[in-house]
């Protein structure tokens, strides 16, 4: 079992440090090899980012899809009324997420809620709340949820899952020439209705995902038989290519000489 010593020692040795905005991924539960689960890893993220820091986890929910989308869940043509007349819609408060570990994030009460009816994402800690009003189109974005990362250091905490599969390439895979995009459709609560949303999707292409991995420095492995990884995204060239194209448009026009 890995203590929080053990979690210290490995997420130290990953570069994270206060002030960081550090996105988590996981696949399954972690009380099988952690001592105290989600919420020591979350206990000690807390301590070793400090006030000025941040973590993000996806809190996503496919079972808000409607049946005639390609989702998770898919059903055939005759059941698909009875299952749209179950779906109960997305609420930020009380909806479940696939992740157990953006679930165990929700329980703590200083924890805040993007609002896409499927892509949404959970914050502890330090963070805007332009943020949270995400885009409903291509959700996962630089210029939405992720908008933060143009300014800070941020690190991609994986575990039990391979770092080809985490959210963040959707946003920077967006707009490339071989991106897939596709239509969604889900539903999302309000007061005792419900509301559909119908919404524009990327599926970021496997070759420009690798190429990004593939750049030095910036994957580290736990070890020691712990499929724990860690992703330096601030050394990621899309994401220092955004937060300069950011601060140019900021600066304003220039006057001339």
């Amino acid at each position: 079992m890995l203590t929080r010593e053990n979690l210290l020692k490995i997420f130290k040795s990953f570069g994270i440090q206060k002030g960081m905005l550090v996105l988590v991924e996981t696949n399954g539960s972690l009380e099988s090899y952690i001592a105290g689960g989600e919420q020591m890893v979350i206990e000690v993220l807390k301590e070793m980012l400090g006030n000025q820091g941040c973590i993000i986890a996806p809190s996503f929910t496919f079972d808000t899809l409607d049946p005639s989308t390609e989702g998770i869940y898919r059903y055939e043509y005759p059941c698909w009324e009875e299952i749209r007349e179950s779906i109960l819609g997305f609420d930020k408060k009380i909806s479940q997420s696939q992740d157990s570990f953006a679930n165990q994030m929700l329980r703590n009460p200083e924890s805040a809620r993007s609002s896409h009816p499927v892509y949404s994402f959970v914050f502890l800690g330090r963070h805007e709340e332009s943020w949270l009003k995400q885009k409903n189109n291509y959700p996962i974005s630089l210029d939405s949820v992720f908008e933060g990362l143009k300014n800070k250091k941020l690190g991609v905490l994986s575990f039990d899952k391979s770092l080809m599969e985490n959210c963040v390439f959707y946003a920077l895979c967006r707009k490339k020439e071989d991106e897939e995009v596709f239509m969604l459709r889900a539903y999302k609560k309000r007061g005792r209705e419900k509301e559909v949303h119908t919404f524009l999707m990327n599926q970021p292409s496997f070759s420009k995902i690798q190429a990004v991995l593939n750049e030095k420095e910036i994957c580290k492995e736990a070890g020691e038989g712990y499929e724990i990884s860690y992703f330096a995204l601030d050394k990621c060239p899309e994401i220092n290519a955004a937060a300069s194209k950011k601060m140019d448009s900021s600066s304003g026009p220039k006057r001339p000489n």
